[in-house]
């Protein structure tokens, strides 16, 4: 059902942004609560992620409540989230990772109701929020490309282009079996293109690795002149380097995420006030301007430029909570 929901979203977000329509203000209530909690402890299943950053400042800046940030691998996250829990240590407040993996941690119970969201009301049509998660963002990944390394005229069109031979050896890949952008490659790409290519890329020379900001900066520096799947989201952090993000024509892999309240969380206040605040006009034209892509209605802001192709390309569909498992289990049998 988690899939089906965030595909009905991701066709929804594929619309020309238009000027917003006049948002109301955080509840003054809600906004004196948070302040007298006085911190909100924000975990993200989006590791090195610069623009959490922004998050982060925003929320600070606008209404003077501490964020505590802690960014790892969703796979990480939700052992340390099952562990702390389970030891009846009740630390997190805000959970944001992907649909699938959100709709686990309310499966296990790791996840309370959200209460109001004023701001929810401001979803794209037809797409309102759950009573345990709600939509975030989502953040196409397409191929990133050395542009000193790779000429014009070999600049890959399609994920089949990586097949060429001149590329064997040469393309870093983030980890399809763990959980992460890596495994959403995977499931989407199994999706448009099957299992063969899969198998054929895995022959192909990849280097696996799990460290997804070094593995931009060893690609931006000229170590390897392809990295995939590559989050437009981190151009920001390899400013100044030759680089260049293409959507391939089948379509690009993404991750819907979500943000959802973990169980008994010590700032609850803080907490909604925290989504409230991401799903806002304001700060979701900034997710806009940082790569990714905005789910709220009416929105004034456009794509950047370079973005543009990721606005207009499809975005595949992903693993769901039913098939999560499976399909990590394949990707470990065929990226051996």
């Amino acid at each position: 059902m988690a899939g089906h929901y965030w595909r009905r979203l991701i066709a929804g977000a594929l619309v020309v942004f238009t000027p917003a329509a006049a948002f109301a203000q955080a509840d003054p209530a809600l906004v004196a609560a948070a302040k007298r909690e006085g911190s909100v402890s924000f975990y993200a299943a989006y590791p090195n992620a610069a623009f959490q950053a922004a998050t982060v400042k925003s929320f600070q800046d606008k209404y003077g409540v501490r964020v505590d940030l802690l960014q790892v691998r969703a796979s990480e996250l939700h052992e340390r989230i099952r562990a702390e829990q389970a030891s009846g240590r009740f630390l997190g407040d805000v959970l944001q990772a992907s649909d699938a993996s959100t709709a686990l941690r309310v499966s296990t119970g790791h996840v309370g109701p959200l209460g109001d969201i004023p701001n929810a009301r401001n979803l794209l049509p037809g797409h309102g929020s759950l009573e345990f998660r709600i939509p975030s963002f989502i953040a196409p990944f397409g191929i990133m490309i050395n542009t000193a390394l790779v000429k014009p005229e070999d600049e890959p069109k399609s994920w089949r282009d990586l097949l060429a031979p001149k590329w064997n050896g040469k393309i870093l890949v983030d980890d399809p079996r763990a959980l992460g952008s890596g495994h959403a490659f995977f499931v989407a790409l199994l999706t448009a293109l099957g299992e063969d290519f899969h198998r054929a890329l895995a022959a192909h020379g990849v280097i696996l690795s799990r460290d997804v900001g070094a593995s931009e900066r060893r690609a931006g520096r000229g170590e390897f002149p392809i990295w995939i799947p590559a989050a437009t989201s981190g151009r920001a952090a390899l400013n100044g380097l030759p680089v260049k993000y293409l959507a391939p024509a089948e379509g690009v892999p993404n991750s819907a995420m979500d943000h959802s309240i973990l169980k008994n969380a010590p700032h609850p206040n803080a907490a909604r006030l925290f989504i409230d605040h991401f799903l806002d006009v304001e700060f979701q034209t900034e997710v806009g301007k940082l790569g990714l892509l905005p789910v709220i209605r009416d929105m004034e802001a456009r794509m950047p430029a370079e973005m543009q192709p990721f606005a207009r390309v499809k975005l595949l569909p992903g693993a769901t909570a039913e098939n999560q498992q499976r399909m990590l289990d394949l990707a470990a049998e065929i990226y051996k």
